[in-house]
């Protein structure tokens, strides 16, 4: 793995838990600070649907 490949790995973890956390609070600003800080890496994975806040490829 190289480091690109990790850092990727870490980078997306971290952002699954805070979106998770929030998810389950339904605090919507905070959705939206996370969104706006993560949104570019998983939305170019189609991770996340930015119009609804729904994760469209894995359960968190």
């Amino acid at each position: 793995m190289s480091n690109n490949e990790d850092f990727y790995e870490r980078y997306l973890c971290s952002a699954k838990q805070i979106y998770n956390s929030c998810y389950l609070k339904n605090h919507i600003l905070l959705k939206v600070y996370i969104l706006k800080k993560y949104e570019t890496i998983l939305w170019k994975q189609k991770i996340i649907n930015l119009n609804t806040f729904k994760i469209t490829k894995f359960k968190l």
